[in-house]
């Protein structure tokens, strides 16, 4: 922890810009970290070299070696990768070779250490090449990554080569190997093999910096990969310089000049190839974090509360090292409201990839992307790349509404084509929309449950509005019915004991559905009953009473139809007031129509209702009804009618009320057949014994 303290403050010395953001800062002290710890390396390389050189050999070869010069170039411009997965990390770290190691070991083989300096040529013709790349870009990071990649060339390759030359002719090996007998060569595979080792124990103090740096644990498993991989890499390749070398001294010019141009040729194709495998490999490891975060969506909370946690604990692993932004958008003001909170998650230098401002272009194109400039840079000149936005939308629902955005800064030595990118990003993009999608369905279905439950709740109690029983009057069988159509109902019926054993019959009917109706229902209920028992004998003043109260307490466009009538259960009399209801009937020997004698309560005021009465006799039946069993429709929207309902009334009327009651329900749902009920069905039927 001391060291990484005083390398902390070395590198903001150095470099002050470095504090910025904790990616810089890590990536400034592993710059700094790697150029220190190979210091000694690149000064012990030097001084050796040095001593080694003999200069003659570039006067008399310098023609070769300016065509070997190029050969190196080309080669060492096309590096190979492969990939090397770390146990316990989502990202692969880079190995990388060049058969320009091939070629150099060869150079060695034929004109000693010498020709270290050919190699240190071309690496350094590359590196000012990079630098003048990194300037016209204006890459502030240029100068310190390249002086970071010669530290490291320039020390422990270099410090192998010297120490297996050193080798080979301590082993009695000479310059230029010429031998053509097999025995001769031991001292250059012995040369080799060291090559191979030392150039792996020179490159561990860079191996564990590097990992301190990453917070990758140094132990014997994660070493052993990365070493491993630049060692097998060389081990299938760097023993081919001892025949190449041979090829020379034996004076087979265009065998040789042949060879070098094939290790071009192979060198170039194994470029190609390993990033066709490196993206392939970056591909399946983008698809199977997108799998994990996919999973971690779909077993977190269906309202996607913890979704914002999710993205910050799975995306930096998707976007390792790069730049991101994931920004979801409040909804606008002629929006419906989300059912998730917007915010803003990202990572990367300053903490910024994109400002607010520059999501307005997402906002606008009917693109399902866009790739611009990074900010404060024209795309010829950016260092980083350009900043690709990919637009969350609402998917399923209707017009793929915009919810959001994620902008990436590209790096420009990416493995993957931008169009990999793109696809990532909209793969992101599409299981971040679909948990916004699910978020927002589970919002409609909570608050549909929760207002079905309180209907529900609503419907228990409007049936504590009606007659809890029957009333029992001797030589009467009386049943009444309410079927609403909805969990609350618009429709009531009702019994009024009054004085002298009189009985208020109600049935009435709010002109319209739902909670509205319900509650109109209720008042109109309240205030019938209330005024009935004021005027007991007196129908049409209580209707007349209670639509006065209807329209003082009520600001409203509804209005209630009411049959109310007042049966005197010893002579069979009732006197009644029919305010704009179904008219009732009386069915018997003599059929009797009860109509209308006035309006519907709740229009106007000073209305005034009449008063009517009609004898029940011995066998006859009243039926009592609102427009839910008259106006039932069929799927042909064919009406039942109020004459198959008296007929059902006349074949059923000698066995009671209660089987009167269940023939016009029976009746009516054979009738609408599979149509739906679309009104309540309220009922009362009093039947005089004979």
């Amino acid at each position: 922890m001391a060291t990484l303290d005083r390398l902390h403050t070395l590198t903001t010395r150095l470099w002050p810009e470095a504090g910025r953001s904790p990616e810089v800062e890590k990536q400034a002290m592993g710059i700094v970290a790697i150029t220190l710890v190979n210091l000694p390396l690149v000064t012990a390389a030097v001084v050796w070299q040095i001593a080694a050189t003999n200069w003659g050999i570039w006067q008399q070869q310098w023609p070769l070696f300016g065509v070997l010069l190029v050969a190196s170039i080309l080669l060492s411009r096309q590096r190979y990768q492969i990939l090397v997965k770390i146990p316990g990390q989502s990202r692969r770290l880079p190995v990388t070779n060049s058969l320009v190691g091939v070629l150099g070991w060869t150079l060695v083989l034929i004109f000693g250490p010498t020709a270290i300096w050919l190699l240190w040529l071309a690496n350094l013709l590359l590196t000012l090449e990079q630098l003048w790349q990194g300037r016209r870009r204006e890459n502030p990071w240029a100068v310190r990554l390249l002086l970071s990649g010669l530290a490291q060339s320039f020390g422990p390759y270099t410090l192998a080569i010297l120490i297996s030359a050193a080798v080979y002719g301590a082993a009695g090996g000479v310059f230029p190997l010429s031998s053509p007998n097999p025995a001769a060569w031991l001292p250059a595979l012995l040369a080799t093999a060291t090559l191979l080792l030392a150039r792996s124990l020179l490159q561990l103090p860079t191996v564990l910096v590097i990992n301190v740096i990453a917070g990758l644990p140094n132990n014997a498993g994660n070493l052993g990969r990365l070493a491993s991989g630049t060692f097998l890499f060389s081990l299938f390749s760097t023993p081919f310089a001892v025949p190449l070398a041979l090829t020379y001294a034996l004076g087979d010019w265009p065998l040789f000049l042949a060879i070098v141009t094939g290790l071009i040729l192979v060198n170039w194709l194994a470029y190609y190839l390993s990033q066709a495998t490196m993206r392939s490999q970056v591909r399946a490891d983008s698809l199977a974090l997108l799998e994990q975060l996919g999973q971690a969506i779909i077993k977190g909370p269906a309202d996607a509360s913890n979704l914002e946690a999710i993205l910050a604990d799975h995306v930096p692993q998707l976007f390792a090292g790069r730049s991101w932004e994931i920004r979801l958008f409040p909804p606008a003001a002629d929006e419906p409201a989300s059912a998730w909170t917007h915010f803003s998650l990202h990572h990367g230098e300053d903490n910024v990839v994109a400002p607010p401002a520059d999501w307005q272009p997402l906002r606008q194109t009917t693109a399902a992307y866009l790739i611009q400039p990074a900010p404060g840079r024209s795309a010829a000149n950016s260092a980083t790349g350009p900043v690709i936005m990919v637009k969350i939308t609402d998917q399923a629902g209707a017009g793929e509404r915009l919810l959001g955005g994620i902008s990436l800064l590209r790096a420009p030595d990416s493995v993957l084509h931008t169009e990999d990118v793109v696809q990532l990003m909209q793969d992101l993009a599409s299981q971040i929309g679909a948990a916004l999608y699910r978020a927002q369905t589970h919002a409609g279905t909570m608050a549909h449950q929760k207002m079905v439950q309180e209907l529900e709740f609503a419907g228990r109690i409007q049936s504590t509005f009606l007659p809890a029983q029957v009333p029992t009057l001797a030589g009467w069988d009386i049943s009444a019915t309410l079927i609403a159509a909805r969990q609350t109902s618009g429709d009531f019926y009702d019994f009024v004991p009054l004085p002298d054993g009189r009985l208020g019959l109600i049935v009435a009917d709010v002109a319209d559905k739902g909670t509205g109706a319900a509650l109109y229902m209720a008042l109109s209920r309240t205030l019938i009953r209330t005024y009935a028992l004021q005027y007991p004998d007196e129908p049409e003043r209580a209707l007349q009473a209670a639509n006065e109260r209807i329209l003082a307490d009520t600001q409203s466009d509804q209005f209630v139809t009411v049959f109310y009538g007042i049966l005197l259960p010893e002579s069979g009399l009732l006197t009644y007031a029919n305010a704009g209801h179904n008219p009732a009937f009386i069915v018997g020997v003599k059929e009797q129509l009860l109509g209308q004698t006035g309006i519907p309560l709740g229009m106007f005021p000073a209305m005034a209702w009449q008063r009517r009465q009609a004898q029940l006799r011995p066998g006859d039946v009243l039926v009592m009804y609102t427009d839910g069993f008259s106006e039932a429709q069929d799927s042909s929207q064919v009406e039942f009618g109020e004459a198959r309902l008296l007929e059902i009334v006349r074949a059923s009327r000698d066995r009671g009320a209660t089987a009167v009651q269940q023939a016009l329900i029976d009746g009516v749902s054979e009738f609408i057949g599979d149509a739906p009920q679309f009104d309540d069905l309220t009922l009362l039927v009093a039947s005089r014994a004979t």
